[in-house]
């Protein structure tokens, strides 16, 4: 998102240190606000912005938390950062309950209602279609969990070339060796196999994808490695059939050391379309200012 000027002098205060930006959490066709709800703080009153048949839900913040000389800082701060994170995403939570809604990631400012507004216009097409797509459909998460140990002993053990082992302890010894290294080397291969075998399947009953970043297992706290992530675009009548499909493969793979696991609903960010100030993860860094 590129820095704006802002053009609406009430709303940004007289000097830098009290000007105010816009928080932005999401867009909805509906002009009501959640009942007894605050912005990212108890200080900071939730607020709507209804453009046409749109409205934008948002709060006042400090622009110079978010954008000043020591913002940086501060959002690497989990102490400052994890209460509005969570709350950001209790409102997200909230506002999905009463109906369609395109959701913002984290830290998504708007200079003044000015800018927020002709924001609104100038994308209010595909924000309509997009709202239109929510109302029927829901994000899931798709990930494929990979414990590699387990994984070569489940290829080890199925290789005619370790059926033909030498009974020689020497000559088997370095054949075994040289197998374990061919199979390490495919153990990724096979995990992808996997996911493009599901991900066609998902296609073929017109399951939407989009794939997302992997975390490492130290990120997750587990001891296996996400090997695939994926959002998935599912009709909200389809949901349990979708499950059915994936605990049925995920039974199928147990014993190969590939673990499948579905989880949501989550607001619809992998299939958001390309907007200014978009909440596409390479788009939007907290703090950027429309």
């Amino acid at each position: 998102m590129s820095q704006t000027p802002c053009s609406d002098p009430l709303a940004l205060g007289t000097d830098e240190e009290h000007r105010v930006a816009l928080y932005l959490f999401g867009v909805s066709g509906s002009s009501s606000l959640p009942g007894d709800e605050f912005g990212l703080t108890e200080a900071q009153p939730l607020r709507a912005l209804t453009v046409g048949s749109l409205t934008a839900i948002f709060c006042e913040v400090a622009q110079q938390e978010w954008s000043g000389s020591d913002s940086a800082a501060r959002l690497q701060n989990l102490d400052w950062l994890a209460p509005r994170a969570l709350r950001h995403q209790a409102i997200l939570d909230r506002l999905q309950a009463q109906g369609a809604l395109l959701p913002m990631r984290f830290g998504c400012l708007f200079s003044s209602e000015t800018a927020l507004s002709a924001w609104l216009l100038t994308h209010a097409e595909p924000i309509r279609t997009f709202l239109q797509l929510a109302q029927h459909h829901e994000e899931w998460s798709l990930k494929g969990w990979l414990d590699p140990a387990r994984t070569e002993s489940f290829l080890i053990a199925r290789d005619p070339r370790f059926l033909a082992l030498s009974a020689q302890p020497g000559a088997r010894y370095l054949q075994e060796k040289r197998l374990r290294q061919d199979i390490g080397k495919s153990i990724r291969t096979f995990a992808r196999s996997v996911e493009k075998e599901l991900t066609a399947q998902l296609h073929q009953l017109g399951i939407r994808t989009a794939s997302l970043r992997a975390l490492s297992g130290e990120a997750t706290g587990r001891h296996q490695e996400v090997v695939f992530h994926h959002g998935l675009l599912i009709p909200s009548d389809r949901i349990a059939d979708i499950q059915r499909m994936i605990d049925e493969a995920a039974a199928s793979q147990k014993a190969c050391g590939l673990s499948l696991e579905l989880t949501g609903p989550w607001p619809l960010y992998s299939f958001i379309p390309a907007l200014d100030a978009s909440p596409s993860p390479e788009q939007n860094t907290p703090g950027s200012v429309l």
